[in-house]
């Protein structure tokens, strides 16, 4: 039993990529620096760091209740955060990145948004053959992926 609450866990770690936003937060950062061109270059390389960070650490916490399944978790873990690195690597590469600034009382924090990966549209036909799909689901999409336009802009460059 113990085992599976270790393997939900881990997986809430991993969560935010399945909903398709990834929100990373970085505090104190210098307002005079051209952020997003900055942070677009450090992303996959902060993305990697934290997805490490977050796995090891849990790792490191269930090592010692269970040791002897240590490993199947571990295998297991580490083939999800190479789907997830790859998946925001993708994100980075088809510019579904948006760098949002957030100032709170004496400094700033960015927030990296990951827009949706819409679905093409005669894949929705094709795979569902519905034209509620097509008619409600790709304009939703849409609207989530032009509210973040939206949000980045309001927040300013």
């Amino acid at each position: 039993m113990k085992f599976f609450k270790i393997l939900e866990d881990m997986t809430s770690l991993l969560r935010g990529i399945e909903q398709d936003t990834w929100i990373i937060t970085f505090g104190n950062v210098d307002q005079h620096d051209n952020k997003v061109s900055t942070l677009k270059a450090e992303i996959p390389k902060v993305i990697d760091h934290l997805i490490e960070k977050a796995l090891q650490s849990k790792l490191h916490q269930v090592k010692a209740e269970l040791p002897k399944e240590i490993d199947v978790i571990e295998k297991a873990f580490q083939a999800k955060v190479k789907d997830l690195k790859w998946e925001l690597h993708t994100a980075v590469l088809t510019n579904r990145i948006k760098v949002v600034e957030f100032k709170e009382k004496n400094y700033t924090k960015m927030h990296i948004l990951i827009k949706p990966k819409p679905m093409p549209k005669w894949r929705i036909k094709d795979h569902h053959n519905n034209q509620t799909l097509s008619n409600i689901i790709i304009p939703q999409m849409q609207s989530n992926i032009a509210e973040y336009d939206t949000l980045a802009h309001m927040q300013g460059p």
